[in-house]
């Protein structure tokens, strides 16, 4: 499993944005979450369909500019599949 972080202003994304995103996207709830430090975590599944998690990463980034936020981004958990 790939994790992917995203950390941004605490005020860059609220947890209406997070469920917006998800209907959207058509992600399952699973996938995307925002932790009690601000951050968000996008967990897809191996299988996941790029398409979601291509839509998700995009929706991220529109809102991170437009409210001048710059979101770090880091992978976690990055491991060779098995």
């Amino acid at each position: 499993m790939i994790l992917l972080v995203l950390a941004a202003y605490a005020s860059a994304f609220t947890a209406t944005d997070i469920r917006n995103i998800r209907a959207e996207c058509r992600a399952p709830r699973t996938w995307l979450s925002m932790q009690r430090d601000g951050s968000v975590s996008i967990t897809p599944p191996r299988n996941a369909d790029v398409k979601k998690v291509d839509c998700i990463l995009a929706r991220l980034k529109a809102l991170s500019i437009e409210r001048g936020a710059s979101p770090n981004m880091g992978f976690v958990g990055n491991e060779a599949p098995q």
